[in-house]
């Protein structure tokens, strides 16, 4: 009996968590996804938007034109991530300014390793790092996040308490994560709901962060609303449609005491909404690869430069890393950046102090550059109405 009862305990802990079968429907994905990505922000009516996405109504846009418009190309091959981004337009967008919530760029990346260039005639170096960008990124599994969704979870929360339950999200049966974290004078929380209909995708998100024993218990939150996701002819869904909510709840401590992964939050201002929306979908079945290096004539890695003779051919990472060699990791001391461009290495890395604690903490340096920049084109936009 105590065989079988050992046998059982350790059926209960090998069962796949959510994420694990999150990880294994991914691995299932070969596909392209060219896209729109829109952002708004100020008088669209939050409020409205997040009702209908809350209680799962087609939702109707925002009325007034987007502060910003991007258009890109997402691909996978089921262990490497490809995006090409660039503006399309907005009533904030001005031409050759590199003013925005996102940059113009191409990357590509397997998780142990990124490259990626900005697209500008000016830009002529290929970064290749191990750390991923400085950046934002969008694609169907990045919500204006520097990586995928699990891996920036699993770099927020190394370490944080799991806590799993049983929901229903819309009338389908869901898989919860809890993760709770305290960094510093903040608790971090991600809430992740999984839908195993659609291949442990997650249906919605709520990340957050607050301040804890120093006096300030101000929330600064993102929503993500998976509204729809299709299949691959390799069997992996991926999201073809999702909204990010971003916003901020005063005294979020007192005003919710008893709150839950249940618990509906009202906020405290309009905060950003941005939308990604699926034009095209096609199955893929070869190797993702970097496509636009002709202005590329040097690739600044760990280990060194490499000065190119002539522009790279497209190439995949696995091509890329035979080029680099030893160079792909840094020597103990490394040696000092003395030839790159200033303005590009620091693209997308000013901004108020007054959005930095908590954005650093909820979703790391890049939703700080991304809320920023757009905190920065929402005076710019006051001041010239003004």
């Amino acid at each position: 009996m105590l065989n079988l009862a050992l046998a059982a305990a350790f059926v209960v802990q090998a069962e796949p968590k959510p994420i694990d079968a999150f990880r294994s429907n991914l691995s299932n994905v070969h596909a392209d996804i060219d896209f729109e990505c829109t952002y708004y922000y100020g008088g669209w009516g939050a409020s409205r938007i997040v009702e209908q996405l809350r209680k799962f109504e087609e939702v109707a846009g925002p009325v007034e034109s987007p502060a910003y418009k991007f258009e890109g190309r997402w691909g996978y091959d089921g262990t490497t991530e490809h995006y090409v981004l660039r503006p399309n337009g907005g009533r904030l967008a001005e031409p050759d300014s590199r003013d925005g919530p996102l940059p113009s760029c191409e990357l590509i990346s397997d998780g142990a390793l990124a490259a990626y260039h900005y697209l500008r005639a000016d830009a002529s170096l290929l970064y290749v790092d191990p750390r991923g960008t400085t950046f934002p990124l969008v694609g169907p599994l990045t919500w204006c996040m520097g990586n995928r969704f699990d891996m920036d979870l699993a770099s927020r929360h190394a370490g944080a308490d799991v806590q799993r339950v049983k929901a229903s999200w819309g009338g389908r049966p869901t898989e919860v994560e809890i993760y709770e974290k305290t960094s510093g004078d903040f608790r971090l929380r991600d809430e992740v709901w999984y839908d195993p209909s659609i291949g442990h995708l997650p249906r919605f998100i709520r990340g957050m962060a607050y301040g804890v024993g120093n006096g300030e218990s101000n929330a600064s939150v993102r929503e993500v609303y998976v509204t729809d996701a299709r299949a691959c002819a390799a069997g992996g869904f991926a999201p073809t449609e999702w909204y990010s909510h971003m916003y901020h709840v005063d005294n979020f401590t007192s005003a919710y005491p008893s709150y839950d992964h249940t618990t509906k939050l009202s906020p405290s201002d309009g905060g950003t909404l941005v939308r990604f929306h699926t034009l095209a979908f096609t199955d893929r079945t070869t190797p993702v690869r970097l496509e636009h290096l002709e202005a590329i004539d040097e690739i600044v890695a760990p280990g060194g430069w490499i000065d190119l003779k002539s522009a790279p051919s497209p190439m995949t990472l696995a091509e890329l890393r035979s080029k680099l060699g030893a160079k792909t990791k840094a020597p103990k001391q490394r040696p000092p950046v003395a030839n790159i461009d200033v303005l590009e290495l620091n693209e997308f890395t000013a901004g108020s102090r007054s959005w930095t604690p908590m954005i650093y903490v909820i979703g790391g340096l890049a939703a700080a550059i991304l809320l920023i920049g757009l905190a920065v084109a929402r005076r710019r936009s006051t001041a010239r109405q003004s």
